[in-house]
């Protein structure tokens, strides 16, 4: 118990000095990749379900024309 104690000691002692530390660009630089990288994770992922909905909507119109559809 005492080790684990000691890993939470040591790892709030690093993150407060990371956000003390006289670079405050550092953490703003992190936080501007971090929100990025998410907005571009959200534009793909809307990119890629837009396919599958145009596909599935092509394959839907396709079975209703030929008559195969349910």
């Amino acid at each position: 118990m005492k080790y684990l104690k000691k890993i939470a000691t040591g790892f709030k002692k690093k993150v407060v000095e990371f956000i003390l530390d006289e670079y405050g660009g550092n953490l703003s630089e992190y936080i501007m990749g971090i929100v990025i990288g998410v907005i571009i994770f959200f534009v793909i992922i809307a990119i890629v379900l837009g396919v599958f909905t145009w596909a599935g909507d092509s394959f839907n119109d396709l079975f209703n024309w030929t008559g195969a559809g349910g």
